[in-house]
């Protein structure tokens, strides 16, 4: 099978999964041996949706409890982010010797890690490591990059079906005119269908523990511009 169609059935694996199975066509694509796919953000933050096997969940843990890593600094920079764990490298000092003392470290020779983010939502990033501390080639960095930008979706799907409160309780009975009126804006921001519109409402409630009307509130008067990084 040649590279491209690797590619393109690693996508097709990926819009149809959802959960534990969403970090599989990762390592179905790329040259590395483990994936894992972590949400960062709002309430449901140290979360791994998915890991391929032990050492990939192992270095979730080891990020999420020293609070730094690849991962952290791919979310906070939104780029693509190279760790060679056999670097004489400054960054990440106290992640790197944690994985220098744990039972993973002659498994870890690189850690990728990609960006999970839609608009102005920052959901998580995804994990690949490889026991070779070769970087990925560029086309490979660009192909991982376009199916993180798919699995942000998925993530976010999962994330709301296993928090499905209604976080406009409060606000029953009122005229729902406002969160139309906002899913418009979002549509129009970002181009994407009325359904993920409206999800992407609900996620950034979901986030700041807030309600749908709030946020539409927020939308409609243009305090939130969904195409726009930095604005509350």
């Amino acid at each position: 099978m040649s590279p491209r169609s690797v590619f393109i059935e690693a996508r097709g694996a990926i819009l149809e999964s959802l959960g534990s199975e969403l970090s599989c066509p990762f390592v179905q694509a790329f040259p590395v041996d483990g994936a894992s796919i972590s949400v960062l953000a709002g309430p449901a933050t140290g979360l791994t949706v998915s890991a391929s096997d032990a050492v990939a969940t192992r270095l979730d843990e080891l990020q999420f409890d020293l609070g730094e890593g690849p991962c952290w600094s791919a979310l906070a920079h939104r780029l693509p982010v190279l760790m060679d764990a056999h670097a004489d490298d400054t960054e990440w000092p106290t992640f790197r010797r944690a994985i220098a003392g744990d039972a993973i470290a002659d498994r870890v020779g690189a850690v990728y890690a990609f960006p999970l983010a839609i608009g102005t939502l920052d959901i998580g990033a995804i994990d690949l490591y490889s026991d070779d501390p070769s970087p990925l080639t560029r086309e490979l960095l660009s192909e991982a990059s376009s199916l993180a930008d798919i699995t942000a979706w998925r993530v976010l799907r999962t994330i709301m079906q296993d928090h499905s409160q209604d976080y406009d309780a409060e606000s029953i009975g009122y005229s729902r005119r406002e969160v139309h009126q906002a899913t418009g804006m979002i549509i129009i921001q970002l181009g994407v269908s009325p359904e993920d519109a409206e999800l992407l409402l609900r996620a950034h409630a979901f986030a700041g523990s807030r309600t749908v009307r709030d946020v539409a509130k927020d939308v409609v008067e243009r305090r939130l511009d969904f195409a726009t990084r930095g604005n509350d």
